[in-house]
């Protein structure tokens, strides 16, 4: 499935709760009920290493404590994952390598 397919669903949870609802994929969307943001960029590997996804939303919450809002600190960790993924994958041989140079690249950034 595209991540795409999820912006429907996901946008209804936002409205629904008031949250900001990030779905991950080869573009990630941030819906916040009323608009959609789309962060594009990452690496096809970042789907085969087990955990990205948990990381994703651990760099979000740690942004959110210094964002302005719960919007922006989604968005934000969105793009620098993506930008540490791009860089990562520079490196990595396969998901072993992406793991590791996954890590080095977010501590880089």
């Amino acid at each position: 499935m595209d991540s795409s397919e999820a912006i429907s669903g996901a946008r209804a949870v936002a409205r629904r709760t008031g949250a900001v609802v990030a779905v991950s994929g080869a573009a990630d969307y941030v819906p916040d009920g009323d608009q959609v943001l789309e962060v594009p960029g990452g690496h096809v590997l970042l789907t085969k290493v087990i955990g990205t996804g948990c990381a994703l939303g651990a760099v979000m919450a740690a942004l959110l404590a210094v964002a302005d809002t719960a919007l922006n600190a989604a968005v934000s960790a969105s793009a620098i994952f993506a930008a540490a993924g791009e860089r990562a994958a520079e490196q990595a041989q396969g998901p072993g390598g992406m793991a590791t140079a996954l890590l080095d690249s977010l501590y880089r950034l």
